[in-house]
């Protein structure tokens, strides 16, 4: 039986940083009652107990804020910071994929804190060789 997706809509722009602290004390909930964390290894390939916790879809805009990702180095980030705050702009680091990234109002963002592995989704651990984009045209066009 599926668990139910537990969902909030959040009506006012909100900082970035208060949101990522709650989606980061969500998951750390959700892992606490999943029982995966502390477990001993004859424990770890055991499905979690489903009825201890239900995935949770967070849905907000921000307030005006430029992120910057792992993609970029540290001068980068650096130089990026000291011109967006040069005209005001909030700024803040994340560990998230990517570099600069606008958020703000009218943009509908979603966070989903769901267990792929408890909803039959595939994880992957291994990624493909990459495939050079012009042989990847070439291969399906012939």
């Amino acid at each position: 039986m599926p668990v139910p997706i537990l969902y909030h809509i959040f009506k006012q722009p909100l900082p970035y940083l208060p949101t990522l602290a709650l989606q980061e004390f969500i998951h750390a909930f959700q892992l606490r009652r999943s029982c995966r964390l502390d477990t001993s290894p004859a424990d770890v390939d055991k499905p979690p107990n489903i009825t201890t916790y239900q995935d949770v879809l967070l849905l907000l805009e921000h307030r005006p804020v430029y992120t910057a990702g792992r993609r970029q180095n540290e001068d980068a980030l650096c130089d990026e910071k000291t011109r967006l705050e040069k005209y005001g702009a909030d700024w803040v680091a994340t560990q998230r994929g990517g570099e600069t990234t606008y958020h703000g109002p009218g943009q509908i963002v979603g966070y989903p804190l769901f267990d792929l592995e408890r909803m039959g989704v595939r994880i992957l651990t291994r990624f493909p060789k990459r495939i050079p984009y012009s042989r990847a045209l070439t291969d399906t066009t012939s």
